[in-house]
């Protein structure tokens, strides 16, 4: 296959190479009274670690292709990043074909939040490995997964890269010399932390930008209630993939190309229309490809993707070989059902540390820990390590590290295990997980464990989601006096919690005071008000006024919208509300008649309908990312519940029937 940048990676040692000179001259410039050994150490530092994170990063291993070393270039597929304006339309897209100056000179700081499989961290290696070709800034690639907290952990990250080399490198220099800004630091993976550092290491990240803000810093995560702590970042999304674009990933792949052109035509075929949502998903695409190898037929459900990928894995396909199977023998001796019923443990514990990185070691004691779970299976967890990384690699060697393919695997196993467990084990285990306070960080867990099992999907989840919305919705004012359709968009919209017009102290500086805030500040507090742009009051007023419209985007909030979608799946546009159609000024926010405020009656009930239904669709519009555009009939949630409780009744009446 023909490499997407030709002749790129043969300038890379060079690229390398001129490291090392140009921290010599910012030593020279910034810091003339530093020694020359000393500023030689630090060049000839700076260009060893950028040269192994280089020689790393420029290949990555595949699901796809197990137990091989691809170039990134080969496979990588241009992707897009786009960010969203207070309405959620987007506002603006940067393809990523190169190292994208532009955005990183303007912005600065950039936050990528997506969901699994959308490519973040491919996107990351691809920029840091442009950045160091196109000469732009000294690139620091750190893999957030791989700190162990404490005070600092960025900062002796970065050391323990340098000291590789050269161990007397002392941390008051670097520290200076990371001041000068002339790095742009790459921190992939912040989901990917453990839980139990998880706080430390983002303080950490937080205090490390404050000292280092001169700089350029990307970071990298799924969507998670952590993220918002980085607030002087630009959040950007990976676009979609289109279908074009999911057909030629699939090209890409394709060393056996009647396998390609068979896939891309079953797709086009009007019986794929179920599971054309997932070509957007490049991590979905690639299984696709991989289960539809392994049996030539196009899996329609989510799990069915991992489960076709898994026994793939298992029966030992290899689309480098021309028989398409290789003579892999299992050490532990599993068949592939046992060998599953040991997977499911092994990802239901690593789920629960919220790790998929592990030492030997570490791993080894986890997969003896395993055991007693699985009883009467028996096997070797040596055995079973070789099995993981060689026979059925669902794991990967990363340096001295072991580390799950894809965390969605992991999330996989572990799904299937909840889902053998009996109804009180769901019931348990669901409500701790949705009522947690990182029940965000199991969104995909969650999405895979109703693919897997509908019907505890439904009588667990989606009742414990109802139910808090309802709760929620409940706890709005009535709103007397206004035309009842009217007073339930309000208090539905109010319900919703993912609405942003003030969200903070600062953008309220921003906003009374721009002479006092940076440009990057006000242009991050203007894209807040967009249409409010004649916004002049205080918060206190709008707050009294309009309960509940102002509130900041809460995880909580962000993460019952996704489940909302999640457990309603084709019915979800059945339990959405609709605006009724008005015009919409700019200024509908000022000068608004009294019978707003609280506990007060119309003053002008002929130009109610109007002034209601006008800041209504004002807040509706500003809707953010996802749920733009909606949200949801709160009448119809409630018989959705009645609903669901007749059928649970009914069930519990029918397995008290049933004799074996």
């Amino acid at each position: 296959m023909e490499p997407l940048f030709t002749g790129i990676a043969a300038i890379a040692p060079a690229a390398v190479e001129a490291i090392a000179p140009k921290i010599i001259e910012i030593c020279s410039d910034k810091f003339r009274d530093w020694s020359q050994d000393i500023k030689i150490k630090f060049g000839e530092s700076f260009k060893t670690s950028v040269r192994q994170a280089y020689e790393k990063h420029m290949f990555f291993s595949s699901v796809v292709f197990p137990n091989r070393q691809l170039k990134l270039y080969n496979y990588y597929l241009p992707l897009t990043l786009e960010s969203h304006n207070s309405k959620g339309d987007v506002e603006s897209n940067t393809l990523i074909n190169r190292y994208p100056s532009h955005l990183m000179d303007k912005k600065k700081d950039i936050l990528v939040v997506d969901s699994a499989g959308m490519g973040k961290s491919t996107i990351l290696k691809f920029i840091f490995l442009q950045a160091i070709e196109s000469g732009a800034g000294i690139p620091v690639f750190l893999e957030l997964r791989k700190l162990d907290g404490g005070e600092n952990a960025i900062f002796r990250a970065i050391l323990d890269q340098l000291r590789f080399d050269f161990d007397e490198i002392q941390e008051g220099l670097l520290s200076k010399l990371i001041e000068t800004g002339n790095f742009i630091f790459f921190l992939d993976g912040y989901d990917e932390i453990s839980e139990d550092v998880r706080a430390e290491v983002t303080s950490s990240i937080i205090e490390f930008k404050q000292r280092a803000n001169k700089n350029k810093f990307i970071i990298s995560s799924r969507d998670m209630p952590g993220v918002n702590a980085f607030t002087d970042f630009f959040r950007y999304n990976i676009q979609p993939l289109s279908h074009d674009e999911a057909y030629l990933l699939i090209e890409k792949y394709g060393e056996n190309e009647a396998i390609s052109k068979g896939l891309i035509e079953k797709l086009k075929d009007e019986a794929s229309e179920p599971i054309r949502e997932f070509l957007k998903n490049p991590l979905l695409v690639s299984l696709l490809y991989k289960a539809y190898e392994y049996k030539k037929n196009v899996p329609l459900r989510k799990h069915v993707f991992y489960r076709q990928v898994f026994e793939a894995l298992f029966e030992n396909h290899d689309l480098s070989k021309e028989s398409g199977e290789l003579n892999r023998k299992k050490k532990t001796g599993l068949d592939i059902h046992l060998f599953e019923l040991v997977m499911r443990v092994v990802g239901v514990k690593t789920f629960q540390q919220s790790k998929i990185e592990y030492s030997k070691d570490q791993l080894l004691i986890l997969l003896e820990s395993c055991k007693g779970l699985v009883h009467p299976i028996e096997f070797n967890p040596q055995f079973l390590l070789e099995d993981l990384t060689i026979a059925v690699p669902l794991f990967t060697l990363d340096g001295v590290n072991i580390r799950w393919q894809h965390k969605s695997l992991q999330e996989y196993f572990a799904a299937l295990y909840v889902s053998s467990r009996g109804i009180d084990f769901h019931k348990q285990t669901l409500t701790g997980m949705f009522n947690n306070i990182k029940a965000a960080s199991y969104l995909n867990f969650f999405s895979l464990f109703i693919d897997i099992d509908p019907r505890s999907g439904r009588n667990i989840l989606t009742l414990l989601l109802v139910n808090e919305l309802l709760r929620i919705y409940e706890e709005q004012p009535i709103y007397d006096g206004i035309p009842e359709i009217l007073a339930r968009h309000r208090r539905s919209l109010n319900s919703s919690m993912m609405h942003v017009i003030i969200n903070s102290e600062e953008d309220v500086k921003a906003w009374k005071h721009p002479d006092k805030v940076t440009p990057i500040a006000m242009e991050k507090a203007s894209a807040k008000l967009n249409a409010f742009e004649n916004f002049k009051s205080s918060r206190g007023y709008y707050v009294s006024n309009f309960p509940g419209c102002f509130s900041s985007i809460s995880a909580r909030g962000v993460f019952l919208s996704t489940m909302a979608k999640f457990c309603l799946g084709n019915d979800f546009n059945k339990y959405t509300l609709k605006l009724p159609n008005c015009e919409v000024s700019t200024n509908a926010f000022l000068g608004l008649p009294p019978y707003f405020i609280v506990d007060s009656r119309p003053e002008n009930p002929a130009n109610e309908m109007k002034y209601f239904a006008s800041v209504n669709q004002a807040i509706y519009n500003n809707a953010t990312g996802d749920n733009a555009g909606y949200f949801l009939d709160f009448e119809k949630l409630k018989a959705l519940k009645e609903e669901i409780i007749s059928e649970i009744r009914d069930f519990s009446i029918l397995s008290d029937d049933i004799i074996f």
